[in-house]
């Protein structure tokens, strides 16, 4: 099997690389082999265009000889002008028969008279205004094609060579000869492109001149593929022609204007290529077969060996460390050779110091074990222990942590008293001052109680003197008044005297009458005046009283106003003490508070330092039971040490040293 596997393994990707290599080959041969192909062809077709148009151009210049011939004759220079064409008839007829390419002969005279051979002239248009005819005699030094027309008196296409008659200078008309195009075409059959190559002829206007297919003749080529390509000078290209791709060099004839081309379809320039394919394919065999012997013994120096390696390790696989192989060879698989007994050596070594390990193994897996139960007991002990002790942390912390609650609500109460505290100093300091201020204003009040109760006094005093100095003027008014009274009787009198006296009295009664009128008056001013008087003097008795009463409750507030100064000055006395105090009580809150933060503290290391313990001993607690589980799993493994100990010394016995 192995070494069929290792035949395989070196025959096939041998055999793979040669025929890879041999396809690559035949590709890359066949596809030189058809682009040379293809080039040679196609250059071979452009040589054969060029001399189909060196053929063409000299059956051209043959026939434009002919032309020349005819401008250049004497006989149709001095006949020109004659009456009688049988001259020039007969010149014609000559050389009809020196050339049977040509069909009709031609000559029209400037008088367009027109003679023509082999038949006659009939009346026609006028030819001195055809294109062919203008053309000509535009340079009479150079011969002109037509393209190809019909010709009416045959009805088979023809092509025109033209060339104007000169004499004495002057032009003094154009001879021309007709051309049969299917000897153009019998010339252009005769050249042979290739296996399926034909050629092509194609006028200036685009109609196909020469074609195989004979349908085509006359008809337009602009509509074909290559036609915009071979309207340049020369040229080859690859184009589908009819649904099948064709290689087409072309060429333009200088003499006409015509385009030659000649055509071969690409399939045979393959067709040639596939040639080299055969040779090939036979070298490509023979290479493989040639590989497949060489692999054979190839595989055979590798595989012989190997099958000794093989053997020998199947002695090794069922315990037999005494076997090796002997090859003597230098190459890779005879260092292969030498490891393998340098390694089965190696392995009877290993193997005998493996039993003895086992012994060792054995003796020390039993006092592993019994080393792992006394310390599996010892562990389970100290787990107890731990777990007892890990209960009483847990149980420390929660009462550290109620103490630690109780003492942060503690502190918040301290800290709403010192609040309280300094707002109940702020109010009263601010009592404090507003009694100050009222002590201040009651002391301005008590001198403005003296100064009103003193103004008071001599308000009434004035009164008094007003009430007497009212009499007074009472007493006056009085007097006034007697005086009025008396003045108005000495008036009546003066008026009765003055009457006695008639006539010159009568002025001084006048003057007595407004004495008396005067008097009058004034008695009644008096008694206004009196009885205002009398009204003062009751008002100012009215306000002596009131003032009098006025004075008693000015007293009566002053004395209240002393006892409020008293009452003041007590309270900011009690004030005073009040603050005092409070200030103790503040400093003393203030001793507390710090007092608190230091057994927040103190609470808080505590019950750091007690979660701490509970943690370490649950740690340890854990770790004890870990141990003792490890100590479990210990002795287990010690057991497996020893059962797998008894394994390895029954594997050891099948071995042969």
């Amino acid at each position: 099997m192995i070494n069929k596997s290792l035949q395989r393994q070196i025959l096939v990707p041998f055999i793979l690389l040669i025929v890879m290599t041999g396809v690559v080959v035949s590709g890359v041969s066949y596809m030189f082999s058809k682009k040379t192909t293809i080039e040679n062809s196609s250059e071979n077709t452009s040589e054969r265009m060029h001399d189909l148009d060196e053929t063409l151009n000299g059956f051209l210049r043959d026939n434009a000889n002919f032309v020349s011939a005819y401008a250049d004759s004497a006989t149709i220079k001095l006949h020109a002008k004659g009456d009688s064409p049988d001259y020039i008839i007969s010149k014609f007829e000559d050389y009809h028969l020196a050339n049977e390419a040509i069909m009709n002969s031609y000559f029209i005279s400037d008088d367009k008279e027109v003679v023509m051979y082999p038949i006659p002239a009939s009346p026609v248009d006028d030819m001195t205004l055809t294109p062919w005819y203008q053309q000509a005699t535009k340079d009479p030094t150079k011969v002109f094609w037509t393209d190809p027309f019909i010709d009416e008196a045959t009805d088979r296409p023809v092509v025109k060579a033209v060339k104007a008659v000169e004499y004495s200078g002057k032009i003094v008309g154009v001879t021309a000869i007709d051309i049969a195009v299917n000897d153009i075409l019998t010339l252009m059959q005769d050249v042979k492109i290739g296996d399926t190559g034909y050629a092509l002829l194609i006028d200036n206007s685009g109609n196909y001149m020469v074609h195989p297919d004979t349908k085509k003749l006359g008809k337009s080529a602009t509509q074909e593929s290559f036609y915009k390509d071979i309207t340049k000078k020369e040229g080859t290209l690859t184009t589908k022609i009819s649904g099948e791709e064709r290689v087409v060099s072309y060429t333009k004839n200088d003499t006409t204007g015509w385009k030659l081309a000649g055509t071969v379809a690409l399939s045979e320039f393959e067709e040639k290529a596939t040639v080299i394919l055969l040779p090939i394919g036979i070298a490509l065999l023979v290479t493989l077969i040639v590989a497949a012997i060489i692999s054979v013994f190839v595989s055979r120096r590798i595989t012989v060996p190997v099958n000794q390696l093989k053997n020998a390790m199947h002695e090794i696989r069922n315990g037999n460390l005494q076997a090796s192989v002997s090859i003597q060879r230098k190459d890779e698989i005879g260092e292969l050779a030498a490891s393998f007994d340098d390694m089965s050596n190696q392995m009877r070594t290993l193997i005998r110091e493996m039993a003895q390990i086992t012994d060792h193994v054995t003796d020390a897996s039993q006092t592993v074990v019994a080393s792992a139960e006394e310390n599996s007991a010892s562990a389970q002990e100290v787990s107890t222990t731990m777990q007892q002790i890990a209960a009483g942390s847990s149980h420390q912390a929660e009462l550290m942590d109620q103490n630690a609650k109780a003492a942060n609500v503690l502190a918040e109460r301290i800290g709403t008293v010192h609040a309280h505290g300094e707002r109940i100093e702020e109010a009263t300091k601010q009592m404090n001052e507003q009694s100050l201020n009222g002590v201040k204003k009651v002391s301005v009040l008590k001198e403005k109680s003296l100064m009103t109760t003193e103004m008071t006094r001599e308000m009434i005093s004035s009164i008094k003197k007003l009430d007497e100095t009212s009499g007074s003027v009472q007493q006056i008014v009085l007097t006034i008044s007697d005086i009025a009274n008396q003045t108005n009787l000495l008036a009546l009198n003066a008026a009765i005297e003055a009457a006695r006296a008639g006539e010159s009295g009568r002025g001084f009664a006048v003057v007595a009458d407004e004495v008396r009128k005067l008097a009058e008056q004034t008695e009644l001013s008096l008694k206004d005046i009196s009885a205002l008087i009398t009204d003062m003097q009751q008002v100012t008795e009215n306000t002596v009283g009131q003032v009098q009463e006025a004075a008693a409750l000015i007293l009566s507030q002053s004395e209240a106003v002393e006892e409020t100064e008293q009452s003041f000055t007590a309270i900011s006395t009690a004030v005073k003490g009040n603050a005092a105090a409070l200030k103790d009580v503040i400093q003393s809150v203030d001793e507390m508070t710090m007092q608190k933060d230091v057994l927040l503290e103190n609470a808080s290391h505590i019950l750091a330092i007690t979660q701490e313990t509970a943690a370490g001993t649950e740690e340890v607690s854990a770790s004890a039971e870990q141990q003792s589980a490890s100590m479990e799993q210990l002795n287990h493994l010690a057991d497996q040490l020893e059962q797998y100990a008894e394994q390895m010394r029954n594997h050891v016995q099948r071995f042969t040293f």
